[in-house]
């Protein structure tokens, strides 16, 4: 078997529901770098909330990250960078401000906020292990470089919100689901899938020999790229509908069991062939 590039999601995928790696999992990530493959982390979350995980891991290569806008190590050295175009930037903060929503700010390492929200701040403190600070001077902000935005919403809120801001910014930016209280908005073209591509021509790895693991919308670029995409058992139905393979719940060592299944294949796209079954 060649040398394989394997990118996992972080949250509903490579985390369970306590937000941490099973052991089990943990051991057959050790496995599988020791056949020589590649693992990487290609996720929505920032650096600052992505490297615990990579340090864990010893990730070694680097790391996908806001949805693909950056590409980094786990030291913070920066190998493609697509920040949000400054007058799209404050357009969207503007709309914000009229539609009384409230937006996050992705900038670097730090996450500001347009005005003070209790559930977004949660929410941050959660997912991204960064106390959010209040945005004083957006067009400071806007010059450093914007990542991406986060509307962090009500559930019951989220799908309206969502529809809406599609039709608002439709052929400006993206606007895509990713957890359940989130809406992340960036660059056209930006994407895990775009970010997936570059570093594996970085690495010299085929496309065929990618695999990608992931369970939500901001995943499928990504799946569909991959030479072999995998949805979570957990994963929406539109992401399953894309993938060509489906293994266990992030509850229930779906990395870890897929790993297995890979390295005792001779070649991993005949999962693709094996009824999507776990």
């Amino acid at each position: 078997m060649k040398r394989l590039l394997l990118a996992l999601d972080l949250d509903g995928t490579l985390l369970n529901s306590s937000l941490s790696i099973s052991p089990e999992t943990k051991k057959r990530l050790r496995e599988f770098r020791r056949h020589g493959h590649l693992v990487t982390i290609a996720t929505g979350r920032p650096l600052q909330a992505t490297r615990k995980y990579a340090l864990e891991l010893d990730i070694d290569i680097p790391l996908i990250l806001n949805n693909g806008a950056l590409i980094a190590d786990a030291e913070g050295k920066v190998h493609h960078f697509n920040p949000v175009e400054p007058s799209l930037a404050r357009i969207f903060l503007d709309y914000c401000r009229d539609q009384k929503l409230p937006c996050s700010i992705y900038v670097g390492e730090d996450i500001y906020q347009r005005r003070p929200d209790p559930l977004g701040a949660k929410l941050h403190q959660t997912h991204d292990l960064t106390v959010p600070r209040v945005a004083t001077d957006l067009d400071q902000i806007i010059s450093l470089g914007i990542a991406n935005f986060a509307v962090p919403i009500e559930v019951e809120r989220l799908e309206a919100v969502y529809r809406q801001m599609q039709a608002e910014f439709a052929r400006r930016l993206q606007v895509v689901r990713t957890e359940k209280y989130f809406l992340d908005i960036f660059n056209l073209g930006v994407s895990k899938g775009e970010a997936l591509q570059n570093l594996a021509a970085l690495l010299d790895v085929e496309q065929k020999n990618v695999v990608a693991v992931g369970d939500n919308h901001n995943d499928l670029e990504m799946l569909r790229y991959a030479g072999l995409g995998v949805a979570m058992d957990g994963a929406d139905a539109l992401v399953k509908q894309n993938a060509d393979y489906i293994t266990a719940g992030n509850d229930e060592d779906g990395i870890a069991l897929l790993i297995k299944k890979i390295l005792a294949s001779a070649d991993h796209l005949t999962l693709a062939s094996s009824n999507k079954g776990a």
